[in-house]
């Protein structure tokens, strides 16, 4: 129940108001509760107290636009998040989600294709790297 869990984590806040994982947590749950004002506000709080999580919450925010069917905002704010943190699988994910979304589909596709090779590429490096 997201309730329950909403107020298992504003009760976690209250001990450590500055986590920022379970602050996000706050928002995806505000938003699933369809309290998409206070997560965006929230969200907004921590992007400009965060200067080191940057694309956890700018996903968070494009992922929250997104839910909130406004595809627009949210493909201007995860293509510039991409842009800025390439590495970031979710924010390509999630944007390929707002191209599909848009019926852009040969781009949601050539970006699907890029984040396999990326992903393959850090399996591969982890695999390497990999010791007993």
């Amino acid at each position: 129940n997201v309730i329950v869990a909403l107020e298992s984590i504003e009760k976690f806040l209250e001990f450590k108001p500055d986590n920022l994982e379970a602050n996000i947590l706050k928002a995806r749950a505000l938003r699933l509760l369809l309290r998409n004002d206070d997560a965006l506000s929230l969200l907004e709080i921590l992007k400009h107290k965060e200067k080191d999580n940057q694309p956890d919450i700018e996903e968070e925010i494009g992922r929250n636009w997104l839910y909130q069917n406004k595809i627009t905002n949210a493909k201007e704010i995860l293509k510039d998040a991409y842009k800025k943190f390439p590495e970031n699988n979710r924010i390509g994910r999630a944007l390929v989600l707002c191209y599909e979304q848009t019926g852009e589909t040969e781009i949601a596709l050539h970006h699907t294709n890029l984040l396999i090779e990326k992903m393959k590429n850090q399996l591969a490096i982890k695999l390497f790297n990999y010791e007993d």
